[in-house]
């Protein structure tokens, strides 16, 4: 069995069958059939374990997309077959690590790109938080969540585009990415410059964050990587279309974040379970990847704090 490919893991985890009821038809009506064909053409390569499993290199490369229509059908699919998306890492294996920036019941969290994962919820129920706001393009996913967790007045479920959010200005205390960002690392030319679009999305976390607020990005970009997008006196690897586009103006400048802190977490594939815990020095910025061992994934949460 093939692993998903390392630059956006996904588990697709079995659950009970839900509610017979489906996503209203006006969902559908903008899909031809043939571009429905093609959408459900993906879909059915999905392994009930793996998401990629069954995809061809060439069909993988297409999956990162900020296209509403492929994540509605993504989450149709998981809908009718009994299974949901875990991208990057559970629950389960962050709690430890989250529990010390979600220690305030009151706070406002924003969770964006929150699928049709029970990430939101596992955590909200966890740290006994108040006020939990889920955000996703997909109206699929957002209408699912809604009727799945109508009982939990303390989730919010909201269709919004973190490339042109509509939340206010200063709205939320802490920003939960858990693989947004990773995602749009991903995403074909065709659709958008990805450097363009992680610093579209930093920019509106700044925006949406009170001051002293703080932003938690999962990913499995290492600091080499990410770090050019908070830190402006990092540049990116020279020869990398990133950096040319920072040369040329197309890249925001970042904006003004402290970075608190920088986890290294080592996640067993088959489980994905934490089986170490190292915090890495900001000042660190990569590891070699030669030391992971076998049947391990390597993961990074970084710590930003809006200043």
């Amino acid at each position: 069995m093939r692993n998903a490919p390392l630059r956006h893991f996904c588990l697709v985890v079995m659950k009970r069958p839900l509610s017979s009821e489906k996503i209203e038809s006006d969902l559908n009506h903008e899909m031809n059939e043939v571009d429905k064909a093609h959408k459900y053409k993906q879909c059915s390569e999905f392994d009930p374990m793996f998401e990629y499993n069954q995809c061809s290199e060439s069909d993988c490369s297409d999956q990162e997309t900020i296209e509403p229509s492929h994540w509605n059908c993504l989450y149709r699919y998981n809908d009718e077959n009994g299974v949901y998306s875990e991208y990057l890492l559970s629950f389960k294996t962050l709690e430890s690590f989250l529990d010390k920036y979600l220690d305030s019941p009151d706070a406002k969290v924003l969770v964006p790109g929150c699928g049709d994962s029970p990430f939101s919820a596992d955590m909200q129920k966890a740290f006994e938080l108040n006020d939990v706001t889920n955000c996703d393009v997909s109206a699929a996913a957002i209408d699912l969540m809604q009727k799945k967790y109508k009982l939990i007045p303390e989730l919010k479920w909201v269709i919004d585009d973190l490339q042109d959010s509509e939340f206010e200005d200063d709205e939320f205390d802490i920003v939960v990415d858990k693989s947004l960002i990773d995602c749009l690392f991903w995403v074909p030319i065709k659709e958008g410059y990805p450097d363009v679009l992680v610093a579209g999305v930093l920019e509106n976390y700044h925006r949406i964050l009170k001051d002293g607020g703080t932003c938690i990005i999962l990913s499995t970009r290492d600091t080499i990587s990410l770090r050019p997008f908070y830190d402006d006196s990092q540049k990116h690897p020279t020869g990398t279309l990133f950096a040319d586009h920072r040369e040329s103006g197309l890249t925001f400048p970042p904006c003004k974040w402290d970075c608190v802190k920088v986890y290294h977490i080592g996640v067993s594939i088959e489980e994905n379970m934490c089986v170490s815990q190292a915090a890495i020095p900001t000042d660190v910025t990569s590891l070699d990847p030669g030391t992971d061992p076998e049947g391990m994934k390597r993961f990074y949460m970084f710590i930003l704090k809006k200043s």
